[in-house]
């Protein structure tokens, strides 16, 4: 099988997805934290990108959501920010 650079972009979203859900289960971030929220917004658009080549309905339905709940914690992980 050979890998495309959509196939790898693809790839990764798992992988951020995974670390950034071991973060907050092992206590290292909180789900409130930027880094949280970017990687989760970053896994979205890799998953986005992917279905370029292999479009789906559901997983891209799934992701727009993913996506737009994450900007709204990297708005909210942003003020908490600028206010502190």
């Amino acid at each position: 099988m050979e890998f495309t650079t959509i196939d790898i972009i693809g790839l990764t979203a798992p992988v951020l997805f995974l670390f950034a859900y071991a973060m907050i289960s092992l206590g290292k971030w909180q789900a409130e934290s930027m880094r949280f929220q970017l990687m989760n917004f970053l896994g979205a658009i890799a998953i986005l990108i992917s279905l370029t080549k292999d479009f789906n309905l559901p997983v891209f339905i799934l992701e727009i959501c993913w996506g737009a709940i994450s900007v709204y914690g990297i708005r909210k992980a942003w003020k908490a920010r600028k206010s502190a």
